[in-house]
């Protein structure tokens, strides 16, 4: 007798369950994205790529839709201007099925099999932290079409085109110490040299830039107030070897005794970086940048963060030790490859604090049960549960439905305890959090 693949005997079985499918896939237990969506797609008779652009998402509604459609006429000056920015280049294309598939397997290649994105030896573990991935990016991005809330509406912004509205400016001193500025006046009129938004990186957060050509930030290191981020290893990694003198006298740093002075000393934290001098973050770009970018909207020193580590450790040999952040920002902007491995390097190799753990490692390689569900992403990623369940009902959790349904799954809750109480899996609050770090 023929032995039959797992494709065909997927077309076998295309009248039976969900479970059915989700069962055949499991017995191959594909690894990566790709293989994993070429095994529910066949068993719906579709390829990867349709079943992409149909069922997890809307190719005629929602993938990169801003960008197919003209802002209304009473547009900002900001909005104006990021938006030939922004959309200048692959519209329709930025979040395509393609571009995904090349930044996960340019990741593979650079990285070999230290790079475990979706590639568990547990198949039900890949479909979790795949509905995971794919919420988060969903509830990030989405348009909030009417009537298609929280099913395959996301991926509809490539950037945070509200965070740049006739009433989102702020007005902050040169250097604030937070981010409490006031409204700011005139927003419509402001454009992106201007248009201070509500990502505007406070004091504490400097980098190092060309001594010669301020413009070129060193790829090395950002320290954002809390930490020193080294950002030439996967995942990146945070020392304390002291502060950067241009924020010393900061009241928050007064009786730190160890002051880091020019010349700077960076990198292996014991060798001089000559040719360079501290900058605060905010002065690098056009205040404008400033806002959600890319699959996961990155922000602030989370952009500035993945641009060092894009340099150091993933694009270039050898590495680029300094380069011009604005110029990166916008082609992350138009390349949705790069936005794409911007998403990846979030979800496997940013870390958020000394000893955090990264999403991936938390979500794919915990044993605790609890900590595979949408929750403790959320946390991970808001720092809070905003966006988790909105008054409507919609929100990250019910993305997180509706892409387990779609790899034949049921959201289930698993309990757990802490301290005495029961939680479970699907409440987002500080519990899951404590539990799963």
């Amino acid at each position: 007798m023929k032995k039959l693949t797992y494709s065909a005997l997927g077309f076998a079985l295309l009248g039976a369950s969900n479970l059915v499918y989700a069962l055949d896939c499991a017995s191959q237990n594909p690894q990566g994205p790709q293989a994993i969506l070429e095994c529910i797609a066949g068993n719906h008779g579709q390829t990867a790529e349709i079943y992409w652009n149909n069922i997890l998402f809307s190719s005629s509604m929602a993938l990169d839709k801003f960008c197919q459609t003209s802002l209304p006429s009473d547009a900002t000056q900001a909005q104006k201007e990021m938006y030939v920015v922004g959309c200048s280049v692959q519209k329709g294309s930025y979040f395509s099925y393609a571009n995904f598939i090349a930044a996960d397997q340019a990741m593979r290649t650079k990285f070999g099999s230290n790079y475990t994105f979706l590639r568990s030896s547990d198949y039900t573990i890949n479909l979790k932290e795949f509905a995971n991935f794919l919420a988060t990016l969903a509830q990030e991005t989405t348009g909030m079409i009417p009537g298609m809330k929280n099913q395959n509406d996301g991926l509809y912004f490539r950037y945070e085109n509200g965070a740049l509205g006739p009433n989102a400016c702020y007005d902050y001193s040169a250097n604030p110490t937070d981010r409490a500025g006031t409204q700011g006046r005139n927003c419509a009129n402001l454009g992106l040299s201007s248009y201070k938004t509500g990502y505007y990186p406070k004091s504490s957060y400097v980098v190092a830039v060309d001594s010669t050509t301020p413009s070129n930030v060193y790829t090395g290191y950002v320290f954002d107030g809390d930490g020193e981020y080294m950002l030439n290893t996967s995942p990146i990694s945070i020392m304390f070897p002291g502060i950067p003198e241009i924020i010393a006298s900061l009241p928050q740093y007064k009786d730190v005794a160890t002051k880091l002075l020019n010349p700077l000393v960076v990198a292996s934290w014991g060798n001089t970086l000559s040719g360079f001098q501290w900058q605060f973050m905010n002065q690098t770009i056009d205040p404008g940048y400033w806002i959600g970018m890319g699959n996961l909207q990155l922000t602030g020193d989370s952009m500035t963060k993945f641009f060092g580590w894009y340099s150091q450790s993933f694009a270039n040999t050898p590495v680029v030790t300094s380069r011009n952040l604005q110029d990166f920002v916008k082609q992350y902007l138009q390349d949705g490859v790069l936005a794409w491995e911007g998403g990846l390097w979030y979800w496997m190799y940013r870390v958020n604090g000394y000893g955090l753990p990264t999403l991936h490692s938390i979500i794919s390689d915990s044993p605790k049960a609890a900590c595979h569900d949408i929750a403790i992403s959320t946390m991970m990623v808001n720092g809070g549960c905003n966006n988790y369940i909105n008054e409507d009902g919609t929100g990250r959790k019910a993305y997180y439905q509706f892409f387990l349904a779609k790899f034949g799954m049921t959201m289930t809750a698993v309990p757990y305890e802490l301290y005495g109480q029961t939680y479970n899996s699907l409440q987002c609050n500080d519990q899951i959090y404590e539990y799963c770090k």
